[in-house]
């Protein structure tokens, strides 16, 4: 065996037995969450009856003052779908599910290979629980979810905590130049109502499997888990939702009535859409089966 051959064996065992501390670090020592709503609730221990997981989308649509029912906000700006199930298993972990009913936004956005959200539930996603799998994707972006893991298990920033309130998206700064466009949100709209762009194959080999944890998860904790369909979808629609979690298990968002003028943006309402989901969300409530 050659000295470089060697010199590179020793280099990829170090780096395994280096990858493997960080990981049994991040799974059972400090683990960084970037969701503030989650820590608060994990920290303090307490949740409502009914809780509220998903994207921003979700976050700027429920006034919490406004719903007829008590309920926990846990909804995160960058929180897609692979992290709204990320919030779901860590407050399992910690047993606050039991007896709870949980409303669940899986907005997809191919956040396993792309840029976007904060990753601190990435390793979860592909190692801890499973819910994705290398399998489902091409092999060129492999080195780029690699690089994803290795972020994730190598930030040790502090975690903040911050009790929900909800604010009109319009006075966030971070959107204040915003503006919906009419045509791609009928666009949007016409595409879901008639099943025009399918969901992606590793999108929904990953809903099948987060189906099966939701399954299990409801028989453990006695509790229900329903999924939210957000308006606008990037893609599916609803019947695609339904043959996975079952017509019981979807609540289809893009049912309220909205107009052009309630959107800030064209994936988020502004405060007088936030009004009419919220109006809807205490009509439905209600009337989700046992």
């Amino acid at each position: 065996m050659s000295v470089l051959l060697r010199e590179i064996l020793k280099f990829g065992m170090f780096f395994f037995l280096f990858a493997t501390v960080l990981l049994l670090i991040d799974f059972y020592g400090y683990d960084r969450i970037s969701n503030n709503y989650l820590v608060q609730a994990l920290e303090s221990g307490e949740v409502k009856e009914n809780i509220f997981i998903g994207s921003s989308k979700l976050k700027w649509s429920i006034i919490d003052s406004l719903l007829s029912e008590e309920s926990t906000i846990l909804a995160e700006g960058g929180q897609f779908a692979f992290a709204s199930v990320g919030v779901l298993m860590k407050l399992n972990e910690h047993h606050l599910l039991d007896r709870r009913t949980i409303y669940l936004d899986l907005q997809e956005a191919n956040e396993i290979s792309s840029g976007y959200g904060q990753w601190w539930y990435f390793s979860e996603t592909l190692i801890r629980y499973r819910y994705a799998n290398l399998s489902d994707y091409p092999l060129e972006r492999w080195p780029a979810i690699a690089a994803r893991v290795v972020r994730d298990i190598t930030h040790f920033g502090p975690n903040a905590t911050q009790k929900f309130g909800w604010k009109p998206l319009e006075k966030s700064i971070s959107h204040v130049n915003a503006k919906a466009d009419k045509d791609s949100l009928e666009a949007f709209k016409n595409k879901f109502d008639n099943c025009l762009v399918p969901l992606p194959v590793s999108y929904r080999n990953s809903l099948l499997r987060i189906n099966t944890l939701f399954r299990k998860l409801e028989a453990r904790a006695n509790c229900r888990i329903i999924v939210l369909i957000p308006p606008y979808p990037k893609s599916g629609c609803l019947s695609d939702y339904v043959k996975i979690f079952g017509e019981r298990n979807v609540i289809d968002l893009t049912m309220v009535s909205f107009e052009y003028d309630d959107f800030h943006d064209n994936s988020h309402v502004n405060g007088r859409g936030a009004v009419k989901l919220t109006e809807y969300l205490n009509a439905v409530m209600g009337e989700v089966p046992e």
